[in-house]
């Protein structure tokens, strides 16, 4: 450059005014890029909001079907602790029925066992009362 001071620097770079008529070509094609990017940074957030609505709906429609499946598993799981109520209950009463078919079983058990005591006293008296008859 030249040997002149730094303040005449800015001097030297502000020959042109901004609306001098050479600058025209130059500023229209600024402008013409500056409205392209504009445009496509537009369709960007344009699409990124599309892709946000999208994303907050199916994040919506995961809460809700998340929501139905957990009024399920809590059905479920009623039915379950129902059925297990349901169960112990049964065990119960076939313990308390199967004591009472051992009870039964062991009585009339011990009916035949007098019956046959009895039988072969019957068959006793019989044999002597014939016995006796015959003398």
């Amino acid at each position: 450059m030249n040997d002149q001071p730094i303040e005449d620097m800015d001097e030297y770079y502000d020959f042109l005014p901004a609306d001098h008529p050479l600058y025209n070509k130059l500023q229209t094609a600024l402008e013409d890029q500056l409205k392209e990017e504009e445009e496509k940074l537009r369709m960007i957030h344009k699409e990124k909001r599309e892709e946000l609505k999208k994303t907050k709906r199916r994040r919506e429609d995961f809460g809700v079907q998340l929501y139905n499946n957990q009024l399920q598993y809590a059905k479920l799981q009623n039915a379950n602790d129902d059925n297990i109520t349901r169960l112990r209950l049964l065990e119960t009463q076939r313990f308390e029925l199967q004591n009472t078919l051992k009870e039964t079983e062991e009585f009339y058990k011990q009916k035949q066992v007098d019956g046959k005591i009895y039988n072969r006293t019957s068959d006793a008296i019989n044999a002597i009362t014939l016995e006796e008859g015959k003398d």
